[in-house]
């Protein structure tokens, strides 16, 4: 028996309900990201490509209704893998994932 996670978006978090803990709810801004979160989802959202994070590390962000995100950390630099961060795991916890869009 492996402990292993479910790690999954799903863009249609408004009429999927029924993965609503299991799955991140993927978001397109901070709005929509607070919304997610209204409806009881965690969220990942897409950040500008040319964003710039808060902090002393610049990976952290924050919603308009104020929630806290943080950058991927292996967007930022940080040497793992999905599944030793486990930050997008849904069923826990956690702050906002943001990931930097591509060009």
């Amino acid at each position: 028996h492996h402990k292993m996670k479910l790690y999954g978006f799903t863009a249609g978090w408004r009429f999927a309900k029924w993965w609503r803990g299991k799955l991140m709810a993927s978001t397109f801004t901070l709005e929509e990201a607070d919304e997610a979160l209204d409806d009881g989802w965690r969220a990942a959202t897409v950040l500008p490509h040319d964003f710039v994070g808060e902090g002393p590390k610049k990976n952290t962000f924050t919603t308009p209704k104020g929630r806290k995100g943080v950058i991927c950390p292996y967007i930022m630099g940080a040497r793992l893998t999905c599944t030793t961060c486990k930050l997008c795991v849904a069923e826990k916890n956690g702050p906002i994932i943001g990931f930097v869009s591509h060009r």
